[in-house]
């Protein structure tokens, strides 16, 4: 998606730390007659929508709706451009963010997911990267 929006700074800091908090990145497999590819997804669900659609407004992505949650996902380049956009006001998700914008161009490989999972590990145990 073309974003043709200007996201001020105080919404891209609110947006990292609500993405570090609730977020989650992903390796979304993708199946095709040439081979299998693994693109970077990101993920937020919460019980109440609005703030999803909030970020929908702003980085567009889907709505999954359920009884009980609803989920906002990006997938691909608008996951790659949410998370360049966010990069800067991380604090506990940077790792996993860096490796993604630095290896998925713009898939990434088996052992990059695997990669991946390990930051992802490592990072649930409360790494906060303050510089």
């Amino acid at each position: 998606m073309a974003r043709y929006i200007l996201i001020e700074p105080s919404d891209l800091a609110y947006a990292a730390g609500f993405f570090d908090g609730e977020g989650c990145v992903s390796a979304q497999t993708v199946k095709t007659q040439y081979g299998v590819w693994y693109y970077p997804g990101v993920q937020v669900a919460q019980k109440y929508g609005n703030i999803l659609r909030w970020h929908q407004e702003k980085w567009g992505g889907n709505i999954l709706t359920k009884p009980t949650y609803e989920k906002w996902s990006l997938a691909s380049k608008a996951a790659r451009e949410f998370l360049a956009d966010i990069q800067p006001y991380l604090k506990c998700k940077k790792a996993q963010v860096d490796f993604v914008l630095e290896h998925a161009k713009p898939s990434l490989t088996l052992e990059q997911c695997e990669t991946l999972k390990e930051l992802k590990r490592k990072e649930s145990y409360g790494t906060i990267y303050t510089s």
